[in-house]
């Protein structure tokens, strides 16, 4: 075994992060959310999820989700949500 490698891969100087280690957990989190709340997304409702968008599109953010059209989907519904503020 090479020098600093741990048997999963990741290198000894603490390997990958955390959100690029789960970024795919942070895709699903999104899309699920997406599912959830689609049918209640309409004016006068969006603003109530203005917080939970927001966290789970900075987290796609920091992660550099590679779906750049899953992101803008999202950026939009988020962007409809602060509108509705």
């Amino acid at each position: 075994m090479p020098k600093g490698k741990d048997p999963k891969g990741a290198s000894g100087a603490g390997g990958e992060s955390n959100k690029t280690k789960y970024a795919f957990l942070i895709y699903n989190a999104s899309t699920t959310l997406y599912k959830v709340t689609r049918f209640i997304l309409r004016s006068g409702w969006q603003k109530s999820f203005v917080d939970v968008y927001e966290r789970i599109y900075k987290l796609l953010e920091e992660v550099d989700e590679a779906d750049h059209n899953w992101r803008c989907r999202f950026t939009l519904i988020l962007y409809q949500c602060l509108y509705d503020c």
